[in-house]
């Protein structure tokens, strides 16, 4: 059975937004700590009536006016805010207001729209009153991890108040309803103290309780799997409770309550953690590291005549979030990491469109199913001892299961990135890339045939920092005059990025007389060419 929902039962009503001056509820808002609220944002929306409305925005509430005699809806309008607080969707200044909760603030009617859907799962429980049922409860959020208890919900959370052995004051939640099935030990709790999506800090510690064992043994979350994009965020399994915290240690925690506000911080949370999204994939304004995509042949097949007009090649530089799920990894690219490059690795998912013709041609044979998958490039540089022969069998023709092809050519398209936050370039990938298919790999071929492990040797003087310096000097001499400029891999320095205003659109008509601006990450390593300055 679920535990009850704080307040009346959710309001299927969802949130609009009109036209208002400041209310004693937005004035006692919670303020948000905003680093770069101060930063200016040119929204080309025109702020006004007549502005395109939102499926789940209701049109307004019946109303009478002296000359009618029956109810009509009101036109939904919004004006600027006066509020200091950033927008809850992207770091521009807020300019309307949630009219449902009177709690939320947004820049735009696009920011708004975003946050539709989600949003209007809460406000109306929002709106409908805060009836504490004790001193010791707190305001939480909880996601049930089945559909027959419902949508997420806020529910009141009881604390237990208790004193360390040096007379210090902390508090327990008691957390055995909502985890029925999953004692103490069986249970993981994160700590976010700031919002990686906004690079914002939070006013209070948020605390996320999960399941530890996040195999297929536990059912998946389908509440959260409704309100994350699946592509590329991690399968969450068994309930999941949020409360707020005014410390991360719990031997000194007091309880806060969460507001709905704070709602948005954990679904973003659940988004990011450990995805595979690249800071294109996702609305991500906070930190990322300069890192490589190599394509895999279904990646490459595209519009190759307009591909190659874009520069659209094997080794791709991306941008790669510091939520990536391979920073979480601490298995790194063996022979780059003996010549000191650390190099950590993850699959990027297949695009909607393979993963359709995967699934529907289940019961062909492997290698024809996976032909999309097959990435040469990358199985050369996972492998620690490569083998020519390995490779006579890997792009055959097709084959029954029984004679599958080895896993590593079969991979997908991959994303590296650097473990120490330092820029990794495309051109960094295809040196390793080349040094160890067509230098190593024939040495170790011929090693391998002697069947003498003495002559191991003479393969492990060549996996060093001198020898591969030596050669990426080499490799630039046949690269244009713009990669020579490039800094090699020993050479490049890890820098803080900042927040900035990229233009990505000019003007484009009298009637439109300001461009558009988006705010985006300057990543490690990025070379400023002005596009971000402010107009």
């Amino acid at each position: 059975m679920a535990p009850p929902v704080h307040g009346s039962a959710l309001d299927s009503r969802p949130p609009t937004a009109r036209e208002t001056s400041p209310t004693s509820a937005q004035r006692n808002t919670r303020p948000t700590n905003a680093a770069i609220s101060h930063q200016q944002f040119d929204d080309p929306s025109d702020i006004g009536a007549g502005l395109a409305v939102p499926q789940r925005v209701d049109l307004g509430s019946p109303s009478r006016t002296p000359s009618q005699g029956h109810p009509r809806r009101t036109t939904p309008t919004v004006s600027n805010s006066t509020s200091e607080l950033p927008c809850m969707m992207c770091p521009a200044p807020s300019k309307i207001i949630c009219e449902g909760c009177n709690a939320v603030y947004y820049c735009s009617t696009n920011c708004r729209d975003q946050d539709a859907l989600a949003h209007a799962l809460l406000c109306g429980a929002w709106a409908a009153g805060q009836e504490r049922p004790a001193k010791s409860f707190r305001r939480a959020i909880y996601f049930p991890d089945s559909a027959a208890d419902g949508n997420v919900q806020f529910v009141w959370l009881k604390f237990w108040e208790n004193k360390t052995q040096d007379d210090i004051d902390y508090e327990t939640p008691i957390l055995a309803s909502y985890f029925a099935g999953f004692p103490e030990e069986q249970r993981r709790i994160h700590s976010i103290t700031e919002t990686s999506v906004l690079s914002r800090d939070l006013e209070r510690t948020i605390k996320i309780v999960v399941c530890a064992d996040q195999s297929s043994r536990v059912p998946k979350n389908d509440c959260i799997a409704r309100l994350v994009d699946n592509r590329f965020a991690r399968i969450w399994r068994g309930p999941v409770l949020a409360f707020g915290a005014n410390d991360v240690d719990e031997l000194s925690m007091k309880s806060e309550d969460l507001d709905i506000s704070d709602y948005r911080h954990i679904l973003d949370f659940l988004n990011t953690y450990q995805s595979t999204a690249l800071a294109k994939d996702m609305r991500y304004f906070g930190r990322t590291v300069c890192g490589v995509k190599i394509n895999c042949n279904g990646d490459l097949k595209k519009d190759m005549a307009l591909e190659a007009l874009k520069g659209h090649l094997l080794f791709e530089n991306v941008r790669v979030p510091l939520s990536h799920r391979l920073f979480q990894s601490n298995k790194l690219l063996p022979i780059p990491e003996r010549m000191e490059i650390p190099i950590a690795s993850a699959r990027y998912p297949r695009k909607p469109a393979f993963e359709e013709y995967f699934r529907a041609h289940r019961d062909a044979p492997y290698r024809t199913r996976c032909k999309d998958d097959y990435n040469q490039a990358s199985r050369d540089l996972h492998e620690e001892w490569l083998l020519e022969t390995d490779r006579r069998n890997a792009p055959s023709p097709a084959q029954s299961y029984d004679h599958a092809p080895p896993g590593p050519y079969y991979c997908g398209s991959m994303i590296l990135a650097r473990t120490d936050e330092k820029p990794l370039d495309a051109l960094h990938v295809e040196a390793l890339w080349r040094y160890n298919r067509y230098w190593l790999e024939p040495k170790m071929t011929r090693v391998s045939s002697i069947h003498d492990d003495r002559d191991t040797a003479l393969v492990d003087q060549e996996i060093t920092v001198d020898k591969f310096n030596l050669y990426y000097q080499h490799f630039l001499t046949v690269k244009s005059d713009k990669d020579r400029k490039t800094p090699s891999p020993y050479d490049v320095k890890k820098r803080h990025g900042s927040l900035k205003r990229k233009l990505v659109q000019e003007p484009p008509s009298l009637f439109r007389k300001r461009p558009k601006y988006e705010w985006e990450w300057s990543s490690d390593g990025d070379v400023s060419d002005g596009s971000e300055d402010e107009e």
